[in-house]
């Protein structure tokens, strides 16, 4: 009987390894399923009445209801990414270039702000008008990199 014992706790054990295993091999692709499963969900009575107004042709019917999601959801997706794509390049630029208004507009919020607030930028090098447009401009050319966007940044010449 113990040797039964044990071949199911044997077994519960690889079969909760091949599990972990198992999902850590889909876990880069949940998005992409989730979205896939919502597209899904949404456009499925679309494609029913194409298929019924085709006369079940199914590929077809298929074939049309990809091109009607492309058209409805994907096109206005990357119109709005490039939009913010370029909005973020313009940002950027004037970050750069001090051509903005941005440490008169900062000053003036810091100085309406709590003590409280204010004691917790200063722990985090936060209380500086210059500090907080050169983090800034780190977390704008940080997340536009990992977007895939390229920011042009003026060329430094090295110090050798």
């Amino acid at each position: 009987m113990r040797f039964n014992g044990l071949t199911k706790g044997f077994f519960i054990f690889i079969l909760a390894l091949v599990t972990w295993a198992f999902f850590d091999v889909l876990s880069p692709y949940f998005s992409a399923i989730l979205w896939a499963a919502i597209l899904t969900t949404i456009f499925n009575p679309v494609k029913n009445r194409l298929r019924s107004a085709l006369g079940d042709r199914n590929g077809l019917a298929s074939f049309i209801t990809i091109v009607i999601i492309c058209l409805i959801v994907f096109i206005p997706l990357m119109v709005i990414l490039s939009s913010l794509a370029i909005e973020l390049n313009v940002v950027y630029t004037k970050l750069q270039q001090n051509d903005t208004q941005f440490p008169e507009v900062v000053a003036s919020v810091l100085s309406y702000l709590p003590d409280w607030a204010r004691g917790f930028l200063a722990e985090h090098n936060l209380d500086d008008v210059a500090q907080i447009q050169k983090k800034l401009s780190e977390v704008v050319l940080f997340r536009s990199r990992a977007a895939g966007w390229t920011i042009p940044r003026r060329q430094r010449v090295p110090d050798w």
